[in-house]
Formats: C-alpha cells, sequence, structure tokens
C-alpha cells in the first residue's frame, strides 16, 4: 500500500473517525468501509493510530470502549501494526518529550490514563495470544518503540521525584500505565516469535540487556 502523509488524507481520515465515534458505530460494522477508505486514500499505520487516540481523547478519568475497539479492528485489517500503535500512544502522553509536532490537526495531544492502560492491554493481549508479531521489522519496531517508552517513563519518574516533597503520595494514574507497560515489556519478551526474530540481531542477553536502564543509550 503506498503511503500518503498528506493534509487531505489525514483530513480524510480524521472526519471519517470522529464521525464513527460520535454516531457510535462499532468497529465490525464500518471494517469494509475502512478497508476502502485506506484504498483510497492510503495514510501511514502511525498516523492513522494518532488519529484514532486523539479522536478518542478524554477526561482525565474517561475511557471511550470504542478506542480499543477501533485500533484493534485496524490492526486486524494490517492497516497499521504494533509498532505503529505503540509509537503513537507514547506521543499523546505526558512522558513524552515536547515536540512541534503535537500541534497539528489531530486535536488534544493527550488522552487518559485509562486510555493508555486500555492500549497497553491490547497489544499485551495480542502478543500473549502469540496474534503478534507479524514481521521482523515489526518485532524491531516494538523493540525501538518500547525503549522510547522506557527512558520516557524513566525521565518523567525522575522529574516526579525532584518536585516532590518526600511526602507526597505516589500518582495512582501513573503507576497503573506504568504496570501496564511493564506486563507489555514481559509479554513481548515472552513470545516466541519476538525471539526467534531476534536471534538474527542480538543475543537473547544482549536484547534483554536493552531495557536496563544503564544500557539504553546502547540502542540507540
Amino acid at each position: 500500500m503506498a503511503l500518503s502523509t498528506s493534509t487531505e488524507s489525514s483530513l480524510q481520515w480524521s472526519n471519517v473517525i470522529e464521525t464513527c465515534l460520535r454516531r457510535r458505530l462499532r468497529s465490525d460494522v464500518v471494517s469494509d468501509a475502512l478497508r476502502e477508505l485506506a484504498d483510497q486514500s492510503p495514510i501511514h499505520g502511525s498516523e492513522l493510530a494518532t488519529i484514532v487516540l486523539r479522536s478518542g481523547a478524554q477526561p482525565r478519568d474517561g475511557l471511550d470502549p470504542l478506542i480499543p475497539s477501533y485500533l484493534n479492528q485496524l490492526l486486524q485489517l494490517l492497516l497499521l501494526h504494533s509498532g505503529d500503535l505503540l509509537g503513537a500512544l507514547l506521543d499523546v502522553t505526558p512522558y513524552s518529550p515536547p515536540s512541534g509536532s503535537k500541534n497539528d490537526i489531530h486535536g488534544p495531544t493527550s488522552v487518559s490514563p485509562a486510555t493508555q492502560e486500555s492500549v497497553l492491554n491490547l497489544l499485551s493481549n495480542l502478543y500473549a495470544n502469540a496474534e503478534r508479531p507479524l514481521t521482523y521489522r515489526e518485532t524491531l519496531e516494538v523493540f525501538r518503540n518500547l525503549t522510547s517508552w522506557l527512558q520516557a517513563c524513566n525521565a518523567f519518574e525522575a522529574m516526579l521525584h525532584v518536585h516532590a516533597d518526600g511526602l507526597q503520595s505516589p500518582d495512582m494514574d501513573v503507576v497503573v500505565v506504568f504496570e501496564a507497560l511493564g506486563v507489555f515489556v514481559a509479554v513481548f519478551l515472552g513470545n516466541a516469535g519476538v525471539k526467534s526474530n531476534i536471534k538474527s540481531s542480538l543475543s537473547p542477553s544482549e536484547f534483554r540487556s536493552s531495557f536496563v536502564p544503564g544500557n539504553w543509550a546502547k540502542t540507540e
């Protein structure tokens, strides 16, 4: 599928996704329409994931159950892969480093912790059930984005410690998201397909050591 990053294609997808969510249409009902739109207006998977995530941005404690449903449908249709989704999710969290690219046409820049947890759980289920990865490239893309996630979370946690007065209790929203991320890391590392794909580029010990904070720079 040819890729497009044009504003026109992005606007088309944004309008369609927002309309579907507003009308509360189930993802399986619009599956064929989404496939047709992909043929008419190709778009990169990471950009598509960002559109869906930001279309479903909720108040701090909210979760629109259609968001993980649509993301899962798009994964099943192969219109995006898990690496696209993981990277896009980081970009719409407060842990992501500031970037001018966040201020674009896709709407709100951050999604609720409940949405973050739900998407991470979706990814964990896909890898736990051996539905992913489909390709070697997908494995490496998830690996790269997981490293970015861990770096961002480590920096965010360090910032919280700097500004904490020593008596402040942990933010449970942050704890829940970090725990969901930890579960995905464990599931990803234990996935047979991931292990098979990684063997050609890293030894198991080198692969696991890449997730140790002191070794993160080696993966860049």
